[in-house]
């Protein structure tokens, strides 16, 4: 199959096309969200309790049954942090496997050293939750937006029992986007020895991008944060150093491409949109049934961000097997989740819209 593309030659446009910007309005007013931190912190520290208390048990009891204590430490990692960080699960495990040792060689200090797990797992936990100062839209104002854009309904608790689910998210997001700009969320100033800001790294995007980039950028330790190369939320970009120092150009070109979609389409905004379905229809709707719904939008912004990285590597003269053979090493044999795409279905999407683009 003859894919075409522009040619290297080809100048590169000096901006790129912005989403429009919503209205801002003077009755949201700022919040932090602590709270998922609280929680994922003292919900590490329970599990981790648990996972080292059982080896340290079986270590010294029944040393045959270690095995299995290993399988349900790594099925207790999973609560941890989901999916999003496996080298949490990795720390879980190690830090039960400590405490069986400790049992062994120590037995008078083992429940020390379990107790000691378990407030390091708890602390790395809750380092891992980047909480947003976000805009609370109050529920009133929220009722308001949907009644005047459902007048068939006599009034708000109507609507949101009778309304089908994907019918409110759509129109809470628009709700959002009408009454929040993106730079009204910005990250959690609590983790900043782990989110530095960095100037090389904002020169960089800004080379990258070929355009300004207003918004915050910052680099992460992508083995103590996140295993993205990239991340994006509200106005704020973020890149792992392990990626900046050792990725290729196109690599480069095709997250940072990515990443600056989600931030000019403001992609956020549809998770504070679940937040407050659920807090709205809190009897009706389980978080499940929210994810449900939520799962065909982001698949779809997964993928339109992968095109506009793959269009940015392009304009800077990469070739179609370069952006495909880049993509292929980041994205692997991912799984599709929740928020993502396959790695095999993004690639299969990106080979379409090169071949025709």
């Amino acid at each position: 199959m003859k894919i075409q593309v522009r040619p290297p030659q080809q100048a590169i446009p000096r901006s790129l096309p912005a989403a429009p910007a919503p209205a801002p309005v003077d009755l949201v007013e700022m919040r932090t969200e602590r709270f998922p931190q609280i929680w994922q912190g003292v919900k590490g520290t329970g599990l981790a309790a648990a996972g080292g208390s059982l080896n340290a048990y079986l270590a010294t009891t029944s040393p045959a049954l270690i095995p299995l204590g290993v399988a349900a430490s790594w099925v207790l990692s999973k609560g941890v942090d989901g999916a999003q960080n496996s080298h949490q699960r990795w720390v879980f495990m190690a830090g039960s496997l400590a405490c069986a040792a400790a049992a062994v060689a120590m037995p008078h200090w083992s429940s020390a050293v379990v107790a000691g797990q378990a407030v390091l797992q708890g602390l790395f936990s809750a380092s891992s939750v980047r909480p947003l100062i976000t805009p609370n839209i109050p529920v009133s104002r929220l009722k308001e937006e949907l009644l005047a854009a459902n007048p068939e309904y006599a009034d708000a608790n109507l609507l949101l029992q009778q309304m089908k689910l994907p019918d409110l998210l759509q129109q809470l997001e628009q709700i959002y986007r009408k009454e929040v700009r993106p730079e009204h969320l910005q990250a959690s100033q609590t983790l900043e020895s782990l989110r530095r800001p960095d100037q090389d790294a904002h020169a960089e995007v800004e080379r990258l991008l070929q355009q300004p980039f207003p918004g915050r950028v910052y680099t992460y330790r992508q083995r103590f944060m996140e295993d993205s190369p990239g991340v994006a939320g509200g106005a704020e970009l973020g890149l792992s150093h392990e990626f900046l120092s050792e990725s290729d150009k196109v690599s480069k070109w095709y997250v940072v491409g990515h990443e600056h979609s989600h931030i000019r389409h403001a992609d956020v905004l549809l998770g504070l949109a679940a937040d407050s379905l659920l807090h709205l229809t809190e009897e009706r709707y389980q978080p499940e049934d929210v994810e449900r719904a939520m799962t065909p939008h982001l698949h779809a912004r997964e993928l339109r961000a992968d095109r506009d990285g793959a269009d940015l590597a392009t304009r800077h003269g990469a070739s179609p097997a370069e952006i495909l053979g880049a993509v292929d090493k980041l994205l692997g044999d991912t799984p599709r989740g929740f928020s993502h795409p396959s790695g095999y279905e993004r690639l299969q999407a990106l080979k379409r819209h090169l071949a025709t683009g």
